[in-house]
């Protein structure tokens, strides 16, 4: 599972003993991680969009700090929430793909959970991803209190779990992760949501695309997916064949009911706090594993093989004990969560992680500044003679070099430009001009491509096994250098 001797070495570092933390002084707030899959940051109120979608998080974000651009290292589930649980990129915690023995959490790594507990924390989660095999797959690491289902089931019942967690009380602080699931495709709100935005029940052309759950009454996967509507899917994926203006309208509007489903529940969880009395000493943090192509870029209602910003731009707010109210512009990462919350839970990982500490600028005592991003694409789940680039295994994934201002993308197998595609975010944050052919004489273009030139000799390693041995220095100073871990108690 691991890439190399060398990143091997550099994996037993980085969290070869996850419960070697500092403890610090200040008293350790509950903690509140909620994630929601395929939730995009532009379809919420906080964030300016122009529907009722969000009152909760919108709520939320007015008495915290929200981040106007949060993105992820990759579009996909597992190795996005990996990322999150471990404040590495996906190279260095080992989860490669969404399921399989690449699905794997990496032998020694640990999550957020396990440097916690030591900390006094009792530790709970509750997860709606019908495949998602959080115990084989390592998630699950550290959790005392564990709901997960394999049916793929709604926002209502991951809130029930929330609730059963907290009525049990106890003495000690908590950390609870909720992950809730329902703005993922296929988009089946509630009737009573779905009428409020105009969406309508599966019909017609609609449901040939796209409802694969259920299958003859039982929930399936893409790996159980018959092949006619596999292939009838992803013709819809790449292009939007065979849907109407019409449609694309319904699609739009009943994923829109599924973010105000979801922000119902969220809400229900927060209110259950309040009666408790422990929303004062609760930090709340929400986030996503990814965005939503919603059309963009030709790319219809998924999201993982590309690195636009529909799907790797997310929400991130935080509020609770300490966070002064603020919006930050700079950039920053989901992979910045893991350390940030150890902060704030009064602990300090001496260990090197890729993300770092947002604390100190949460609580006002700094400004915030933008942080680089690499990312990579998914494995391709589809059809191949539909995609619109070959993806063959490891070596045939996209990747990308985010700063404040440039993004810079390199797809193997693409003609144009050598493969590059770039991006002036500032004045083209929806990424319709690519830059490649005739970049400004501003953007640091060679710099960009070095970068990302060695982030892909990373990344397209395959996966495979091999023997930790200790890390020297000189590699430990490389690897800080060119952004991919952050140091010790970063």
């Amino acid at each position: 599972m691991l890439r190399s001797a060398c990143w091997s070495a550099v994996l037993l570092l980085l969290l070869g003993c996850g419960s070697d933390v500092e403890k610090g002084e200040a008293s350790s707030p509950n903690i509140l991680l909620i994630t929601i899959d395929t939730q995009r940051a532009d379809r919420l109120g906080c964030y300016g969009f122009d529907r009722p979608t969000s009152p909760v998080l919108d709520a939320l974000a007015a008495r915290g700090t929200r981040f106007d651009v949060a993105r992820v290292p990759i579009g996909r589930t597992t190795q996005s929430l990996a990322s999150l649980m471990t404040g590495l990129y996906p190279p260095l915690h080992g989860v490669r793909d969404l399921w399989g023995p690449f699905g794997v959490l990496a032998p020694g790594r640990t999550t957020l959970a396990e440097e916690l507990s030591p900390c006094g924390y009792r530790t709970g989660a509750a997860w709606a991803v019908p495949f998602f095999d959080t115990q084989a797959q390592g998630l699950a690491q550290g959790f005392d209190f564990q709901r997960s289902w394999k049916d793929d089931v709604d926002a209502k019942v991951v809130s029930d779990a929330a609730l059963e967690f907290l009525d049990r009380g106890g003495e000690q602080p908590f950390f609870l992760w909720l992950h809730y699931r329902d703005p993922h495709m296929p988009y089946g709100p509630p009737p009573e949501r779905a009428r409020e935005f105009g969406g309508v029940d599966y019909t017609g052309p609609y449901e040939q695309a796209f409802y694969y759950y259920p299958i003859e009454g039982r929930t399936v996967d893409l790996r159980e997916l018959p092949a006619d509507r596999k292939e009838r899917k992803a013709r819809v994926v790449y292009g939007g064949g065979g849907l109407s203006a019409e449609d694309h309208r319904r699609a739009r509007n009943l994923y829109d009911a599924e973010v105000a489903a979801t922000d119902a529940e969220i809400g229900r969880v927060l209110r259950r706090l309040r009666q408790l009395d422990l929303d004062g000493e609760t930090l709340v943090v929400v986030t996503a594993d990814h965005g939503e192509s919603l059309g963009e870029h030709g790319y219809y209602y998924d999201h993982g093989e590309f690195l636009y910003d529909t799907c790797l731009r997310v929400p991130l707010i935080f509020a609770g004990p300490g966070v002064v109210v603020q919006e930050v512009a700079a950039p920053v990462r989901t992979l910045d969560v893991f350390p940030t919350l150890l902060e704030a839970a009064g602990a300090r990982s001496t260990e090197v992680v890729s993300g770092e500490s947002l604390w100190p600028g949460l609580r006002g005592e700094r400004p915030i500044r933008g942080r680089p991003l690499f990312a990579e694409t998914g494995q391709l789940l589809l059809t191949p003679q539909h995609a619109r680039r070959p993806i063959e295994g490891i070596a045939g994934r996209a990747v990308a070099v985010v700063t404040d201002r440039w993004k810079l993308i390199r797809t193997p197998g693409l003609s144009q430009s050598d493969g590059y595609e770039l991006y002036d975010l500032q004045v083209d944050p929806a990424e319709e001009n690519d830059l490649a052919a005739a970049p400004p004489a501003e953007c640091p273009l060679a710099d960009l491509k070095r970068r990302l030139a060695d982030w892909a000799a990373r990344v397209h390693e395959p996966p495979k096994s091999s023997d930790d041995s200790p890390l020297d220095p000189d590699q430990i100073r490389r690897l800080e250098g060119v952004g991919y871990i952050m140091g010790r108690g970063k």
